[in-house]
């Protein structure tokens, strides 16, 4: 499957594909990712640091291995962690931006205004805020997938809607497919807060 036909699916559906891929094509599709946002307008230092992460992605596949032994994943989650830090603090980059620039596979642009990635479908709805209302008080059910990870050192949840987090519940987990790279165990569900 392609990039281009990955894309056509919603979140939910792009990470089950996801979980299910080889290494080889979830990194590819890392790539293509990244590649497209390089197209983008940045500067010489954005530019260098976004480069960065895609070099270490095309120069390591094998980060998108399910079996990894703990030393290897502790190992990718101090390089990731120093890439968004340098990001966040020398670069201002919001959240915002890192989420659709590292934790989502949707096509993005660069908002002329804000200078924040933003994705071309505005998937986070009233609908969808409903549904979670929904579900709140329907209580947690342990049928439901999993949509986030407790584990990804930033909480994901809260972009873009500023008011969800990611609350650790009786939810199905996957051993991947949510957090950064979309490389953490999905084992929590965004919740909004003081629902």
């Amino acid at each position: 499957m392609g990039a281009a036909e990955f894309q056509d699916y919603d979140n939910p559906h792009q990470r089950a594909i996801f979980c299910a891929m080889l290494p080889e094509q979830r990194a590819m599709l890392w790539e293509k990712h990244l590649s497209d946002i390089l197209e983008l307008e940045w500067n010489n230092t954005e530019r260098e640091h976004i480069n960065k992460l895609y070099l270490y992605i095309k120069n390591n596949h094998h980060i998108f291995n399910d079996n990894l032994d703990e030393k290897k994943n502790d190992e990718i989650a101090v390089y990731l962690f120093r890439w968004k830090d340098y990001a966040l603090k020398k670069l201002k980059w919001s959240n915002k931006t890192l989420f659709y620039m590292i934790a989502n596979l949707e096509p993005v642009y660069k908002d002329n205004k804000t200078s924040e990635l933003t994705p071309y479908l505005q998937k986070v709805s009233t609908k969808n805020i409903q549904r979670i209302k929904r579900k709140k008080k329907e209580g947690a059910n342990p049928t439901t997938n999993c949509g986030c990870s407790t584990a990804s050192k930033i909480d994901w949840c809260a972009v873009p809607n500023q008011k969800e987090y990611c609350k650790a519940g009786h939810c199905r987990t996957k051993r991947r497919g949510c957090g950064t790279l979309l490389g953490y165990s999905c084992d929590g569900l965004c919740t909004l807060d003081g629902l």
